[in-house]
């Protein structure tokens, strides 16, 4: 540990560089996983969400539209049916709608009672609506958006795809950056190293304050990315959230951020260890 700290002293510039280029790429790093963890929130909120809701004619009765909630729940492509009231309808309305005088005149009687129904699956979420349609004469609407999940899956998909590309050539850029730059820190003590091999010292011996100089890169480097991906998401909350809304995708637990350091730190150290390899493989070739 004492020669990789002295190696990194007397070539502060090269070591800077090194830890600089790891901090850039691990900082896309932890972007592009944010981006995937955030995108796959919103595609789970979307997933969750009653996409099917059937409004009953306003002659059906109470006891019809119970009979048909419970029908409808005994299928088993249904993952859940909440019953909408005409009362229930009411008190959605009060709320959305803070009008005094427009709820004054508003009654349940001029409202629908409806059913909001998810599926078990998205797939099955056509199933549903075919259903719902079966009850034709005694339904009144049904509104069923089945555009908006497949479209979301796509951004979802595109995302995660192009970002672990965007992550992938950063890392590989900077593997071959520093394995550059330690490459030619071995060449520059070619010669000592020369000496230690003549005197009998073991291959182990030799390498072993290299890779702990570029595991401290690696760890380091990580280290720093993760800090300012952290307090850059953090500051940007706010914003977020507006932007958001009602779409719970902020704020991220935790053992997100606790997982993402630690991997991190995990990547960091065995990108130094290869470079490091790389770099005496290349030097003894």
């Amino acid at each position: 540990m004492k020669r990789a700290l002295l190696n990194i002293r007397r070539t502060p510039y090269q070591a800077g560089l090194s830890i600089c280029v790891l901090t850039v790429s691990f900082f896309f790093m932890y972007l592009v996983s944010m981006v995937i963890f955030g995108s796959d929130r919103i595609l789970r909120y979307f997933e969750t969400r009653p996409f099917v809701i059937a409004f009953f004619k306003d002659s059906l009765s109470e006891q019809d539209v119970i009979t048909i909630a419970s029908e409808v729940r005994s299928k088993g492509f249904v993952d859940s049916v909440n019953l909408v009231t005409k009362d229930d309808a009411l008190g959605r309305y009060k709320k959305t709608h803070k009008d005094e005088l427009i709820n004054t005149i508003v009654t349940p009687e001029l409202l629908l009672s409806s059913i909001e129904i998810r599926a078990k699956s998205l797939d099955q979420m056509d199933d549903v609506s075919d259903l719902m349609k079966q009850y034709g004469d005694r339904i009144d609407e049904i509104q069923y958006p089945e555009d908006v999940v497949p479209i979301v899956r796509q951004w979802t998909t595109a995302i995660r795809n192009s970002g672990l590309i965007i992550a992938g050539a950063f890392a590989l850029v900077s593997l071959i950056t520093m394995n550059s730059i330690l490459l030619l820190k071995l060449v520059s003590k070619k010669h000592e190293i020369h000496v230690m091999d003549l005197l009998g010292a073991s291959w182990w011996y030799i390498a072993r304050p290299f890779l702990i100089e570029g595991i401290v890169y690696g760890i380091l480097g990580s280290l720093f990315a993760w800090l300012i991906a952290f307090g850059g998401l953090m500051y940007a909350t706010p914003a977020l959230l507006d932007i958001f809304g009602a779409i719970p995708v902020l704020p991220y637990p935790d053992w997100f951020f606790a997982l993402q350091a630690a991997v991190g730190a995990g990547v960091g150290l065995i990108m130094g260890i290869i470079a490091v390899l790389l770099a005496l493989l290349r030097l003894f070739r």
